[in-house]
């Protein structure tokens, strides 16, 4: 499920960098990990985190309904939230 691909990119990953929102929801129906980050340019990014930066709403929007774990929305090494489950302190 989580297998990288020859540039390390998982499928979930690839999903939701081409914008294949049916895909990554069966990935993440099926166990898909929401903390696996990309390499290269998008290095550290989360596929939410990813999403969030390239203004797919309608992607980070199924994500979230996955309940992904809030410390793992990063913005290029800058937390974009606080982490607390909350979601009141978003920077």
């Amino acid at each position: 499920m989580d297998a990288p691909d020859e540039f390390g990119e998982t499928p979930l990953l690839r999903a939701v960098e081409f914008g294949k929102p049916k895909l990554a929801q069966v990935l993440m129906e099926r166990g898909a990990s929401l903390s696996n980050t990309f390499s290269g340019t998008y290095s550290r990014l989360t596929p939410l985190s990813y999403a969030v930066e390239e203004g797919k709403k309608d992607m980070a929007a199924l994500i979230l309904k996955f309940k992904p774990p809030l410390e793992t929305l990063i913005r290029r090494g800058k937390r974009l939230c606080s982490g607390r489950s909350n979601g009141t302190n978003w920077k």
